[in-house]
Formats: structure tokens, C-alpha cells, sequence
């Protein structure tokens, strides 16, 4: 699926001549290469992208703890349960 999505990009930028890439502000721009055609710098070092990256990698460090804590909370519910039938 990666590389079908690959070829399409390659095939668009091919056929739109590096056209189509957008500005953080929703212009459209030319680039010169394809990896700013895939990847423009602006639009991933935009504020808003920063802390979407910043949550993103909180949330990967606390899920651990989320997960223990909710066996933690449900586990002797579950285990009562399961020990009267």
C-alpha cells in the first residue's frame, strides 16, 4: 500500500511538474525537488505541527501507565466476577 502511494506521488509530481504543494498558509508553490514536494519545511515546522509531534510522543511514553492503571482498577472487579460463577 506504501509503495502504491509512493508511485501516485511520483506520478503526480511528475505530471503537475512539481506543482501543487502547498505553504503553511495554503499557497500553492513549485518545488524543485521531490522530497520538499513530499515533505515541505514549513508546513512541519509550523507551531501547530510541533505540538502535534510533542503530544504524539507524550502519549507513546504515558501508555504504559495508562494500561496498568487500568488493569489496576479493573482487575479485582473482573477477578469477583469471574470467582462467583
Amino acid at each position: 500500500m506504501l509503495l502504491i502511494m509512493l508511485a501516485l506521488a511520483i506520478l503526480l509530481y511528475w505530471i503537475r511538474g512539481g506543482r501543487g504543494a502547498k505553504t503553511a498558509e495554503g499557497r500553492e508553490r513549485q518545488s524543485n525537488t521531490f522530497s520538499e514536494y513530499l515533505f515541505p519545511a514549513d508546513i512541519y515546522r509550523h507551531v501547530s505541527a510541533r505540538v502535534g509531534i510533542w503530544i504524539w510522543c507524550l502519549e507513546r511514553v504515558l501508555r504504559p501507565f495508562w494500561i496498568v492503571s487500568l488493569l489496576m482498577v479493573f482487575a479485582s472487579g473482573i477477578e469477583t466476577v469471574v470467582i462467583r460463577r
